[in-house]
């Protein structure tokens, strides 16, 4: 099971790509959201891990082009803003969970990703599909 994280601050990538890949995930890191969004079209990916608010773009324009190139994308979105306003819009715009930075506890943060890996699971099962390569 494989997960992008995007995120513009590297100690946040940098911790959560050791977290993960602690936890069996193939993990790959990217601070600049429009790289990301080359990457994701080039490689299959099954959980996005998105930051709600960057320079180059907002978390909601991400999930929406990734959404537009896999809508059945499995999207996860961080903010360290108390404003749910931005968490709303990236919900709205395909986000199935959110999780607010700093990570306080690390186990539920693994369990929000635990669940997203187990519905992938689940639909690849049920529906017999590779989520990642679902095209519009």
């Amino acid at each position: 099971m494989n997960i992008i994280i995007i995120d513009d601050e590297e100690i946040i990538l940098q911790s959560l790509a050791v977290i993960f890949k602690r936890d069996g995930l193939e993990v790959t890191t990217e601070a600049n959201p429009l790289e990301a969004l080359k990457l994701y079209e080039k490689q299959n990916f099954n959980i996005v891990l998105v930051d709600v608010l960057m320079p180059e773009m907002k978390g909601a324009e991400v999930i929406r082009n990734i959404k537009n190139m896999n809508p059945l994308a499995n999207i996860i979105v961080m903010t360290a803003f108390s404003n749910m306003t931005h968490v709303v819009e990236c919900i709205e715009a395909g986000a199935f969970d959110y999780i607010t930075k700093p990570f306080s506890d690390i186990n539920l943060l693994l369990k929000v990703i635990r669940s997203t890996v187990q519905r992938v699971e689940r639909w690849r099962q049920s529906f017999g599909i590779e989520l990642h390569n679902v095209k519009k």
